[in-house]
């Protein structure tokens, strides 16, 4: 699937390949069909819904399940899939290590459900920089975080659970900020392109290219809803709030910091924990 990262590829390996002759009309014709088609490649990549029907799923599946599901979408056999219901029950009688691996399971599913996507892991630390210049894979990061941030929220009682949600909240706000930086250096290029500057009369003002420049990565709500409801809670620690902040775009950063947390529901640790 062609991407930013694609483009600015083309812009480069173009750069390479001799100038059209002044005065020369096919030569200008030629650069304006080709900037054209990266413009309208890239509009409907980006821009283009892509809609599926959804069928209700009783069960909740496996990773392996889910996996085998994406794994069919090669071959255009995966079935459309549906949000998993709320159900406390789930998690009844279940450690806080337990519960976050039935959490993961139903994140990952509705991540899927929301937005179908070629991963096959509910984590945001093991995805690349550029996988967050998407407007697809957005849609799943966002649905997927929406989920992690409030999906049994006593699995964060674990230090390792914790750990694992403040990792992948930092993640989350150092990729869109990273896609951020990606459109501007892509618009960057393509207006100092060569190419671009001989039609630039043509193709300076086109719906696509102001779509391209307008475009800007946001922060979902409902998962800034999300942290602040652990933070509130008491379920995050000054040190995790920390850590988030770091990555936090600065009117993020004052609007968690302002939050008055609770004290932690979780059990306190036993005396004797002090000395493992």
């Amino acid at each position: 699937m062609a991407d930013l990262h694609d483009i600015r590829a083309t812009l480069r390996e173009s750069r390479h390949q001799p100038a059209p002759a002044e005065g020369g009309r096919s030569g200008v014709t030629f650069w304006i069909v080709a900037v054209c088609a990266v413009f309208v490649g890239f509009s409907v990549v980006l821009f283009t819904p892509r809609l599926y029907s959804v069928q209700r799923t009783a069960a909740l599946p496996t990773f392996q399940e889910t996996r085998d599901r994406i794994e069919a979408e090669t071959k255009g056999e995966w079935p459309s899939m549906a949000p998993l219901p709320a159900n406390p029950a789930r998690y009844a009688g279940k450690s806080a290590d337990e519960m976050g691996k039935i959490a993961d399971e139903v994140c990952f599913h509705r991540a899927h459900a929301t937005q179908r996507h070629w991963s096959k892991s509910p984590r945001l630390t093991n995805k690349d920089a550029s996988d967050f210049a998407d407007v697809d894979n957005m849609k799943h990061f966002d649905a997927l975080m929406q989920c992690l941030t409030t999906e049994a929220p006593v699995r964060y009682c674990s230090p390792r659970q914790r750990q694992m949600v403040t990792a992948e909240i930092a993640s989350y706000f150092r990729g869109i900020d990273q896609a951020n930086m990606t459109v501007k250096k892509v618009v960057a290029e393509i207006k100092v392109d060569p190419r671009f500057a001989a039609v630039s009369a043509e193709l300076g003002h086109t719906p696509a290219m102001q779509q391209l420049a307008s475009l800007k990565f946001v922060h979902d709500p409902k998962v800034l809803s999300g942290i602040e409801g652990l933070i509130r809670a008491g379920y995050l620690t000054a040190v995790d709030r920390g850590s988030i902040g770091a990555l936090a775009p600065a009117p993020i950063r004052d609007r968690l910091a302002r939050i008055v947390a609770n004290v932690s529901p979780c059990p306190k640790p036993p005396w004797w924990a002090m000395w493992k």
